[in-house]
């Protein structure tokens, strides 16, 4: 029962921050745990507006593949990716995999463009998971105080600062290895 109830109030607040960043049916908001026992990641909640994107396809993604593991492997708590517009599939494949192949990457449900990924940690403790915004658009158009001309670095500077702040709160919802080892999950009932 205890995963259940992380589970919802997980899931409510995915859902309060979707609201508070102003976000639409272009982003989506998901959070990983590390199961160091499997080496990958499992995923214990996910939000959008979009049915599409509000879908979870995959339950566990490698330990040694994409931005989750490039974020929690790396030297800073957070990084905002934000992919071009053009470009072949092999040229994504070649620069923006990290790991994947091109034909896992063509089999994405969501072809997202802006990413920003976050450690959840807190008080210096070690993290417990990965917090990943993604939208299918480079920029977040409802995003408050949005400026359409606003410095790349500045933007994400700023932006970092807003998530960062529900970080140990977040940290606080998914304290428990309870959803890992309760064998509790997202779609059972």
């Amino acid at each position: 029962i205890n995963g259940r109830v992380i589970e919802n109030h997980l899931y409510s607040l995915l859902a309060f921050l979707h609201k508070q960043l102003k976000f639409t049916r272009s982003e989506r908001i998901s959070v990983y745990v590390r199961d160091e026992e499997e080496n990958n990641f499992r995923i214990v909640g996910r939000y959008s507006t979009s049915p599409n994107y509000n879908k979870i396809g995959r339950e566990s993604y490698a330990g040694d593949k994409g931005f989750i593991s490039k974020c929690w492997d790396g030297d800073s708590d957070d990084f905002v990716k934000i992919l071009p517009k053009h470009g072949t599939s092999e040229y994504y494949s070649e620069q923006f995999s990290v790991g994947y192949s091109k034909d896992e990457l063509e089999k994405l449900s969501m072809k997202s463009r802006f990413f920003y990924v976050l450690n959840i940690s807190r008080d210096g403790r070690p993290s417990i998971g990965v917090l990943v915004i993604e939208s299918t658009k480079d920029r977040l158009d409802g995003y408050p105080n949005y400026e359409a001309n606003e410095a790349e670095e500045k933007f994400q500077k700023r932006f970092s600062a807003d998530i960062q702040k529900y970080s140990q709160y977040l940290y606080d919802v998914m304290d428990t290895k309870r959803i890992i080892k309760s064998g509790e999950g997202l779609h059972e009932s």
